[in-house]
């Protein structure tokens, strides 16, 4: 029998015009950074993402971020016919095309609220993505604890809202309540029709991916999880098939699957 990671490639080189990789992109593509504008992605990403679309397979970048601000940072927009599924699925991009939700009057009741919660001296910041505003705590001392103290205050003013809070790698993201990373795993297996799919992620936001993932596996459909391990979210390495330690590694898996492609 092979092992899962010889499985995964496998599968995924099997058919290249039926494959799908819909991936995330801080603590996935990326190494974690400061601040998000400094989220460069790991070494050979462009390269093995192009082989891999070039050979017929569809990458989706399914994150939390805003589009044309992960796509500044990152260069894969050279990447052929990629899709980007931004603020949970509330904004999408594909060939330079943006479609967005529109940014209710809600949002500026939360902005002012944060304004009044959150003192620049604790080095906690508000990143504000327009449909989506998130709590930075990386560099702070105790980021756990500092977002935990704000969590049930901030909860209390946006849930009469009918927005959500939800927990991350030393941030707290405050978002729209019908999008979410399974939502757009389920939209897009059946959008491109996939016979193969690889989910990859690090942080909780992306455990929704995994569930719609095992909801979707069958005989004539792989479906694979791949999580990036962290001590700040060690439960989704654990939650997903197969686990890699870094950016790097899962870059290093890709092109694996890339080389195993063309040879067929």
């Amino acid at each position: 029998m092979p092992n899962i990671r010889q499985q995964i490639i496998s599968d995924l080189s099997r058919a290249p015009d039926e494959s799908l990789f819909a991936l995330d992109y801080d603590g996935t593509l990326a190494p974690i950074a400061s601040r998000p504008e400094y989220g460069r992605p790991a070494r050979g990403t462009l390269e093995v993402l192009t082989a891999l679309a070039s050979r017929g397979a569809t990458i989706a970048l399914v994150t939390g971020r805003e589009a044309a601000a992960l796509l500044r940072v990152s260069g894969l927009a050279k990447v052929p016919r990629l899709r980007v599924f931004a603020l949970y699925g509330a904004q999408r991009w594909y060939e330079g095309e943006t479609d967005s939700e529109p940014v209710a009057d809600e949002w500026d009741q939360v902005r002012s609220f944060l304004s009044t919660i959150i003192r620049p001296s604790t080095g906690l910041w508000v990143e504000d993505k327009g449909p989506s505003l998130a709590v930075h705590a990386r560099g702070v001392e105790g980021p756990s604890a500092a977002l935990a103290e704000l969590r049930p205050a901030i909860e209390a003013f946006v849930g009469p809202l009918g927005l959500e809070v939800h927990p991350g790698r030393a941030v707290v993201e405050i978002r729209l309540s019908e999008f979410d990373k399974g939502r757009v795993l389920h939209d897009l297996v059946g959008d491109v029709g996939a016979s193969a799919v690889l989910v990859a992620g690090d942080d909780v936001g992306d455990l929704a991916a995994f569930r719609a993932a095992r909801s979707f596996r069958s005989e004539t459909r792989a479906m694979w999880t791949v999580g990036i391990a962290s001590d700040e979210a060690p439960e989704v390495a654990q939650g997903a098939d197969f686990s890699v330690g870094s950016p790097d590694e899962l870059v290093a898996l890709l092109a694996e699957i890339a080389s195993a492609t063309g040879r067929r």
